[in-house]
């Protein structure tokens, strides 16, 4: 029988928290991890080398981080990830 944790919502936010950072403030994801004084962090994205994401994986990770960011009411965060991806016409 295999078992699963599922996420919880708390985890998805902090999820979309981190991947925001790297991605569009460009924090530098060791200090995220260092932040978190041994506890897991996660990124939708593979935030290790982000030239190693594809275009698309990267649009989609902003674009379910803005998801994730409205149902929590952090609309400033989703006006910057909407002026990225309209920067660089990925909207």
């Amino acid at each position: 029988m295999n078992s699963y944790e599922e996420i919880t919502d708390d985890q998805l936010l902090c999820s979309a928290i981190n991947t925001y950072q790297v991605v569009i403030i460009g924090r530098d994801y060791i200090d995220i991890i260092e932040d978190e004084n041994g506890s897991p962090v996660f990124f939708f994205i593979d935030v290790v080398d982000l030239k190693e994401n594809s275009l698309s994986d990267i649009v989609s990770s902003m674009k379910y981080c803005v998801e994730i960011f409205e149902k929590h009411e952090h609309y400033e965060k989703c006006a910057d990830i909407t002026e990225f991806l309209k920067q660089y016409n990925l909207s």
